[in-house]
């Protein structure tokens, strides 16, 4: 019982120790996220349609040449997540 009580005392203090590194860059995240939430909600919508989700997968399991219009979007989903961490990009 003792050995078990000292390992989760253990792992308790390393995570709180992990915790404490990226406490900031999580309070940043979280803000930017929280600032830009209707252009992320935005981005979200029009990916989610018919021709910004299903067109794309349909034709990229039929290996058509028109699935290449999603490199497009993919880009843009990326670059919009690359903004609101500056620093790691």
């Amino acid at each position: 019982m003792d050995a078990r009580n000292a390992a989760k005392r253990e792992m308790e203090a390393q995570v709180s120790f992990d915790d404490r590194g990226n406490a900031s860059a999580e309070r940043a995240l979280l803000g930017d996220l929280q600032s830009r939430r209707d252009e992320l909600k935005v981005r979200l919508e029009e990916c989610s349609t018919e021709w910004g989700f299903e067109g794309p997968i349909y034709r990229c399991y039929h290996q058509s040449f028109k699935v290449y219009s999603l490199q497009g979007q993919t880009q843009a989903i990326v670059s919009l997540l690359a903004s609101l961490v500056p620093d790691r990009s």
